[in-house]
């Protein structure tokens, strides 16, 4: 009888689910629907900056168990902002002319040259794989204009790793026109730990070639004039010449060898 009894409460129940248990669902997949919209209007009434905070708010892992990695060079602003003292001639980018490291305040106009930027990763726990690496140069005048050099890849390994640091090569030819330009070399990773280090630039001037040529220039000697004053001879004490005699030079002798 029990069984029996089992059965049919059984055959109700999924009766009942078949006749209005999709309703039920329905019903509740639209209250979500409702939820969503309602938030998406709350959400564009914000002001952009307030949008931008909200998505940084929810994009962002905090996660100890998540790892990021540091691509940097030496980055001058960085470094300012810290209140270091900097140099314009960066240490981590240099020249090269045929496979041999140049001065970069003699550089040769319209001739190419390979800029070699040294990458470093501040992370001992995430790589930095396929990073862009991108390569231009801020010539002066009336305004300052940034002129794209290139990009490339590098893989950055960890700190103390392989790969590390990595060496980004980009080839450059100088404008024909020469003065003072600007080298910039910027990382570009779309999870960095942090983004105000990845940008390194190195001063460079491109001078006009010219041929071996003799030059003129005056030289100068500040210390005083030295002054001679005229005087008599001093009187020799003994007599010389062809003139003197054997016998003086033996008398001379035998009185010194009896003194």
């Amino acid at each position: 009888m029990a069984t029996v009894k089992f059965i049919l409460q059984t055959s109700g129940d999924i009766l009942k689910a078949l006749a209005y248990g999709w309703i039920l669902i329905i019903i509740r997949v639209l209250k979500q629907l409702r939820k969503a919209l309602k938030a998406f209007c709350e959400f564009r009434k914000l002001s952009p900056a307030e949008q931008d905070a909200e998505r940084d708010r929810c994009s962002t892992l905090d996660n100890p168990a998540y790892h990021r990695p540091d691509p940097c060079i030496y980055s001058q602003q960085y470094l300012m902002s810290l209140g270091l003292p900097v140099t314009w001639d960066n240490p981590d980018i240099s020249l090269l002319l045929n496979g041999v490291v140049v001065p970069e305040y003699n550089l040769l106009a319209d001739t190419e040259y390979e800029i070699d930027a040294t990458v470093w990763n501040n992370s001992y726990d995430a790589p930095a794989v396929g990073m862009k690496v991108n390569f231009a140069y801020l010539s002066f005048g009336a305004s300052t204009v940034v002129n794209p050099i290139g990009f490339t890849f590098v893989n950055l390994g960890v700190k103390g790793g392989p790969n590390h640091p990595a060496i980004a090569k980009m080839l450059w030819k100088t404008p024909p026109t020469p003065g003072h330009y600007c080298i910039q070399v910027f990382l570009e990773w779309i999870d960095d730990a942090n983004p105000n280090n990845n940008l390194g630039q190195n001063n460079v001037d491109v001078v006009a070639a010219h041929s071996p040529a003799t030059s003129a220039f005056k030289l100068r000697n500040n210390t005083k004039p030295l002054t001679i004053t005229p005087s008599r001879p001093t009187p020799t004490l003994f007599p010389s010449g062809p003139t003197v005699s054997r016998r003086f030079w033996r008398a001379i002798e035998e009185r010194s060898q009896s003194v």
